[in-house]
């Protein structure tokens, strides 16, 4: 068995007890025996973890978790695909505080960088969400997600005209909607661990970068053209 933060116990099958299960199964039709793979284990516990405290110590509404996330964004694709820029992502679990409407990310280990991108994209135009918490292992994990989305959202800032209206408001977006904090920050402050990715960023991004910025990218579209 594994001890759950708060009051709750995951037990965990022998080989003899999961075939005495599945010989049971027409009494148990909500339960999937082996439903947790090995790479997924500690991120499972993590999740039980961090849901009861979050029910523990506040007036959680709307509680959905990624199990049912996955069929709600499948049986309504066509609804949602008109709200987002083509990056789709589910979230590990979902829920509303004082009508705050949060998704919830635990991040365990890396993702590749085309990964993050397409996260921080789909979180800037899927307004379904008010905020974004990220919950990471620990201080190396979060610089390394931080790295990566400070890079997106650098990028974003170079791309758009200051004329832009609509680009300008999904940087602002993109600057409060991520919350961030580590596992063990998170388990003891709670919500009160939590920094927006403002409160990251470096300064003003120099006029001289900006433009090595655009020639560069401009030089990389001419190469694809040709």
């Amino acid at each position: 068995k594994k001890k759950v933060e708060g009051c709750l116990t995951m037990w965990f099958l022998s080989d003899t007890g999961k075939q005495y299960l599945k010989a049971k199964s027409t009494y148990l039709d909500t339960v999937k025996i082996d439903y947790h793979p090995q790479d997924t284990f500690y991120h499972s516990i993590g999740l039980t973890n961090l849901e009861v405290i979050l029910k523990r110590d506040y007036a959680i509404e709307g509680f959905v978790s990624d199990r049912y996330l996955h069929k709600y964004f499948a049986d309504n694709k066509k609804k949602y695909r008109l709200e987002y820029s083509g990056y789709p992502r589910i979230p590990d679990m979902e829920f509303s505080i004082d009508g705050n409407k949060y998704a919830f990310e635990l991040e365990l280990s890396k993702k590749s960088r085309y990964r993050y991108f397409k996260m921080f994209h789909f979180y800037r135009d899927f307004e379904r969400y008010d905020q974004v918490i990220w919950v990471c292992k620990d201080k190396k994990m979060l610089n390394y997600v931080l790295k990566r989305y400070l890079r997106c959202l650098s990028d974003s800032i170079v791309r758009v005209s200051k004329d832009n209206e609509v680009g300008l408001k999904k940087i602002e977006r993109s600057k409060s909607i991520h919350l961030f904090a580590t596992y063990a920050e998170f388990v003891k402050k709670g919500m009160k661990s939590l920094k927006p990715l403002s409160d990251y960023l470096p300064g003003e991004i120099p006029q001289e970068k900006k433009e090595r910025i655009r020639t560069n990218m401009t030089e990389l579209k001419r190469t694809l053209v040709t």
